[in-house]
């Protein structure tokens, strides 16, 4: 009996030796890292995007060793800004350029050389240098671009089905002026439609550079000279364009309404727009309004620094391990599967492929919605490894690199306009482009009697010291540049 007693004894101090030892283990082990990823989506529905994140942490996990999920925002500078003050930790996010490079100045960034070579290497290899050396020229590469269309073309997407119902024929239309016998044609059969949306500030349809804020421009004909925009030829021409429309009775009655373009073409009431269009543009509005839309361009493909800046994707200082941050990043920019699973959602559930060896993808089967979304393609790494919806052509991403290809790129590819010596200008002829802009751009202004005035109040807010103010830096940019 007491053998026995003795046999329990050892057996439960055992237990506590292997136990206290178990412990200290553990706590010798480093925790597991979870990295949050900042991402702009519109996933409303909290249910399936914790179903992604699920699969996304696994997947993350099987490859790298360590945790991650997906944080949705619609309004990434609020959301950031939030996330900072309750503490929660941003390891990756998206920005514009503007804001990158406002960051980096504030040292509010990693530096991403090291690490790409480090663990980017992959990463390096689906990106065209062209598409971010532009951002890197005095020092340290702060943040990646986007694989997607880099330029655009300006033009007018319209209602295809309004076009067929009255016998509306655009085939012939190379300018906004040639819409005016379409829109006369279109008020008399269908005088309850309006023939055109003119969204605020519309202020041209050909190449320009507005070089940040629009005060001193290039032009086509401007080469590397800044030109003031509101003086052109082709400004004042529009201006008594949209004027004579306006006046036909032409122009969807709206004022300073904050409703998207595409709320109104989705009415079925408006039967186009002004807008700027990329490879497989008709496909994404079809879709997205419900009738059938058509685009005419008005441009040849045009980069600028605004058309490359939508979104560059960062690692901010309040990331604790910029490593592993790199290794996502190199995982999201390569591999399909993380690419299908944040854009998508899950297969089975939010989408089923056409077949089992096909890249066309559609609803899931019984299902009309998805019930998951993700980030726009634009909008995320490299679309270019996602599968493609159906509906759009099979060759779209090759159709895309290709435009980008040939684009015509902006001498000022790449410049961004420092305003702190002419801030006070910029101020004051912000005030008068408010004060004139949204009723000239309606057609509710008589061109010829306001213009002057307009012009020559901008004269007066500074426009002269901005333009020359933007003509040096972009003269000593231009130096610098090989």
């Amino acid at each position: 009996m007491k053998r026995h007693t003795r046999y329990k004894c050892f057996l439960y101090l055992l237990f506590i030796i292997l136990l206290f030892f178990s412990g200290c283990q553990n706590l010798d082990e480093p925790a597991v890292s979870t990295l949050n990823v900042f991402i702009d989506m519109g996933a409303s529905n909290a249910d399936d995007l914790a179903l992604v994140n699920e699969a996304f942490d696994t997947y993350v996990y099987e490859k790298l060793g360590f945790h991650a999920q997906l944080i949705a925002f619609s309004n990434r500078f609020q959301s950031m800004s939030t996330a900072s003050n309750d503490a929660i930790q941003i390891d990756i996010a998206s920005v514009s350029l503007f804001r990158l490079r406002q960051m980096a100045s504030e040292n509010l960034l990693h530096p991403l050389d090291s690490l790409l070579e480090a663990y980017g290497q992959e990463l390096l290899g689906v990106l065209d240098p062209d598409s971010y050396s532009f951002a890197c020229k005095n020092g340290p590469l702060y943040g990646l671009p986007t694989n997607g269309e880099h330029c655009q073309i300006q033009g007018f997407e319209y209602n295809q089905e309004i076009a067929d119902a009255y016998g509306l024929d655009l085939s012939n239309v190379r300018s906004p002026e040639d819409l005016t016998q379409i829109f006369a044609a279109l008020k008399e059969r269908a005088p309850d439609i309006s023939p055109v949306l003119i969204r605020p500030y519309t202020s041209s349809c050909n190449l320009v550079d507005n070089l940040d804020d629009g005060f001193g421009v290039l032009t086509q004909d401007s080469g590397s000279t800044v030109v003031n925009l509101y003086e052109t030829e082709d400004f004042v021409s529009l201006m008594k364009l949209f004027y004579s429309w306006q006046q036909a009775g032409y122009v969807c009655d709206y004022l300073q309404d904050s409703m998207a373009g595409s709320f109104y073409l989705a009415s079925g009431q408006v039967f186009g727009t002004f807008t700027s269009g990329k490879v497989g543009f008709t496909v994404q509005e079809t879709k997205n309004i419900g009738y059938e839309m058509g685009f005419i361009p008005f441009s040849d493909p045009y980069s600028t620094t605004i058309s490359q800046s939508t979104f560059w994707y960062i690692l901010p200082a309040t990331c604790q391990e910029p490593e592993k941050a790199m290794q996502l990043l190199n995982l999201m920019y390569t591999d399909s599967t993380v690419a299908n699973l944040i854009m998508y959602g899950i297969e089975g559930v939010h989408y089923q492929r056409l077949s089992d060896d096909s890249n066309i993808i559609t609803y899931a089967k019984g299902s009309e919605s998805s019930g998951y979304v993700g980030p726009s393609g634009w909008a995320y790494c490299n679309q270019y490894i996602s599968y493609i919806w159906d509906g759009y052509d099979p060759d779209i991403w090759e159709q895309t690199e290709a435009m980008n290809q040939i684009a015509i790129r902006s001498p000022a590819l790449g410049f961004q306009f420092d305003n702190t010596a002419v801030s006070d200008q910029l101020y004051r002829c912000n005030e008068v482009t408010e004060k004139y802009m949204t009723m000239l751009s309606e057609g509710l202004l008589n061109p010829d009697e306001v213009l002057p005035t307009f012009q020559k109040e901008l004269q007066t807010a500074g426009i002269n010291d901005i333009i020359a103010e933007k003509q040096r830096q972009l003269d000593l940019f231009l130096q610098n540049t090989p």
